[in-house]
């Protein structure tokens, strides 16, 4: 651009004023200037247009990336939760049935624990609505008096005794209940 302007300084310069406003050289270099300058305009106009396109691009993408980091951190808390479940409802469903069983007597002795207190601690941790811990506890609390019950006589306890034996397997299915509602409050 500053090329062709300094030329057509040399050619005006050069040329007589009178001669060169009538010559076929002044259109050709009226021409030219308004040819280059629309030229520049457009293109300034295209830049521009370009540059708010990219612009909304750029914040879609930012913020499906943000959606996407969120999803991802409560993909992993869900997982998470689900893991720390499957143990409790393991050693839910093991008082379950050393409370049903008829051969013998029932005995927290039977019962392995393993992970639970890491499941305990994870729920806990992840879960700020931990009516599921308050449900295993009470249930395990239902065996433990049930157990007790049936392994000391005492005179009159037979309806405390069913209604422990009957309160493991209600609070299984509550336990059950309430898993499944905290994993799809973590899907939506």
């Amino acid at each position: 651009m500053f090329v062709l302007l300094s030329s057509i300084m040399l050619v005006i310069m050069a040329t007589p004023v009178s001669d060169f406003l009538s010559s076929q050289l002044f259109g050709v270099i009226v021409g030219s200037l308004l040819t280059a300058s629309l030229s520049f305009l457009l293109s300034l106009y295209l830049n521009r247009q370009q540059k708010q396109r990219d612009d909304r691009a750029y914040k879609r993408q930012v913020e499906r990336e943000k959606e996407t980091y969120i999803r991802s951190l409560k993909d992993a808390k869900r997982e998470r939760l689900r893991s720390s479940y499957k143990v409790l409802l393991n050693a839910a469903d093991v008082y379950q049935v050393e409370a049903q069983q008829f051969a013998q007597m029932p005995s927290a002795a039977n019962i392995t624990l393993t992970g639970v207190d890491e499941a305990v601690s994870e729920i806990s941790l992840e879960d700020s609505d931990t009516d599921v811990l308050s449900i295993f506890f009470e249930l395990r609390g239902a065996f433990h008096v049930y157990d007790v019950l049936m392994n000391t006589p005492v005179e009159g306890a037979g309806e405390e005794v069913i209604k422990h034996n009957r309160a493991v397997p209600e609070k299984y299915e509550q336990l059950k209940t309430a898993m499944n509602r905290h994993l799809k409050e973590l899907e939506s």
